[in-house]
């Protein structure tokens, strides 16, 4: 199936999900950025997983403050016609996030995943549970936002194990570096951050995070 992805960045809740606070405040819906190639850089990332939780106010006022206020509109991102045939430079990946400990479920709230193609264009998607509270099966899930961005170097890829220096990871980060070398700390050049109160994608400042990509991260 030939994939053709138009995507500036989308959020539609209608379920009573949206109402309820969590612990990081929203504004209104991000805006696609489209990434522009620069040269490799040094890090200066702490290199060691440090011990501070990725949790309580203090963390989530500092999180915060590394969100970048929406912009204006920007171009589509569109695939290129061989990715959908073409891997030698895609990466993918899909995770859960957001479980809600306190309810007698034990449901996560939220799945989501990336693409990154080979054209340079990186998609990312996050799907949320329409019934938040519900406690039987069936389970039913919405896509609730999506982000791309072109531009993307050949040897720059999506990390998933990201942390505010300083922190433990936060498996709301989500960060692309510069580099394909695994497993070792880098500071991203982008990153993105899941606001769990509005179920959407919200740029934040690279510059105090640092990512960790898996030894085999395609």
């Amino acid at each position: 199936m030939l994939l053709m992805c138009l995507v500036t960045a989308c959020s539609a809740r209608t379920d009573s999900a949206a109402a309820k606070s969590d612990t990081v405040g929203a504004a209104p819906q991000a805006v696609v950025g489209r990434a522009v190639p620069v040269s490799i850089v040094v890090d200066s990332a702490v290199t060691t997983e440090p011990g501070a939780a990725a949790t309580g106010p203090s963390y989530e006022a500092d999180l915060v403050a590394l969100v970048i206020p929406d912009g204006g509109a920007s171009a589509a991102v569109t695939l290129a016609p061989g990715d959908t045939t073409d891997i030698t430079n895609y990466q993918a990946q899909g995770w859960w996030l957001g479980r809600d400990d306190t309810s007698p479920r034990q449901r996560w709230r939220f799945a989501a995943d990336f693409a990154r193609f080979t054209s340079g264009v990186a998609v990312l998607r996050l799907d949320t549970l329409l019934v938040r509270d519900q406690q039987d099966p069936p389970f039913h899930s919405a896509l609730a936002d999506s982000v791309a961005v072109g531009g993307l170097r050949t040897v720059e890829r999506l990390a998933t194990t990201c942390r505010v220096v300083g922190h433990r990871t936060d498996d709301r980060i989500i960060g692309l570096v510069r580099d394909s070398t695994p497993e070792r700390w880098m500071t991203p050049r982008l990153a993105w951050f899941v606001d769990t109160t509005r179920s959407r994608f919200r740029r934040i400042r690279p510059d105090s995070l640092a990512c960790w990509l898996a030894p085999n991260p395609d």
